[in-house]
């Protein structure tokens, strides 16, 4: 296999992640870490204000929220000295999520860490790479479906299959490594997948279609409903 190049960060220093954390707010640490374009998101977002200034429109606030940006957004996506620096960017990427999204796993069972360390030891390896069409599917910490487009996976199909994985490996668990966004409603058991998130200006708020909604069985009727809350943009208040 080629040897993997280095993370271009042009010049900007890179923290581990407890750095981060130490000197950013924690969800804007967390952007740099679930965010495969999280660098270009950072540079786009400060470029938008550059623009607006050259403009001359909100001269003033474009200044401040430059400022903002450089002072809560961390400069590159974070560092982890204990990982190779042969891996490809993308794949020490998706690692480093998943290590975080478990690094605090004291209620994770047993047959879930078995699929997590085999699926970090595949990226390692260089069995699995990051394609965000394809998705594998593991049992117990083998590998037992794909890559193949996601747009063939089947849940249905694939727990069919699962008495006969037990039956060669014994006890474990469905992984499924995939990209998506799965989405589910508090107090719901149900979860459906969500392809495209409208995420285009970096919010910490998830919107979705109204038919998505539907899917996830969000009604007039639901019995987690919020308090109304008021959201300034740029176009004004919404509620």
């Amino acid at each position: 296999m080629e040897k993997a190049t280095e993370e271009p960060t042009n010049g900007l220093p890179r923290l581990t992640i407890d750095e981060m954390l130490e000197r950013y707010p924690r969800y804007e640490v967390e952007k740099a870490i679930y965010r495969i374009d999280y660098p270009g998101r950072r540079a786009k977002v400060i470029r938008q204000f550059e623009q607006q200034i050259d403009q001359g429109v909100s001269v003033e606030s474009c200044r401040e929220g430059i400022q903002w940006a450089l002072k809560n957004m961390p400069p590159t996506r974070p560092l982890d000295p204990t990982e190779t620096r042969d891996l490809y960017p993308d794949v020490l990427w998706r690692i480093q999520f998943l290590k975080y999204m478990y690094r605090e796993g004291d209620d994770i069972d047993e047959e879930e860490w078995v699929n997590y360390h085999a699926v970090l030891n595949a990226y390692r390896s260089g069995r699995l790479s990051v394609d965000p069409e394809k998705v594998t599917v593991w049992f117990a910490g083998e590998l037992e479906l794909g890559p193949f487009p996601r747009c063939d996976l089947n849940e249905m199909a694939i727990s069919t299959l699962v008495s006969e994985w037990r039956a060669e490996l014994g006890h474990g668990r469905v992984w499924v490594e995939d990209f998506s966004l799965f989405v589910r409603l508090i107090g719901a058991t149900d979860s459906i997948r969500i392809d495209n998130v409208l995420d285009d200006m970096g919010s910490a708020l998830l919107e979705i279609f109204w038919d998505e909604c539907r899917a996830l069985g969000l009604t007039p009727t639901y019995a987690h409903w919020r308090p109304v809350v008021l959201l300034n943009t740029a176009n004004g208040t919404l509620r």
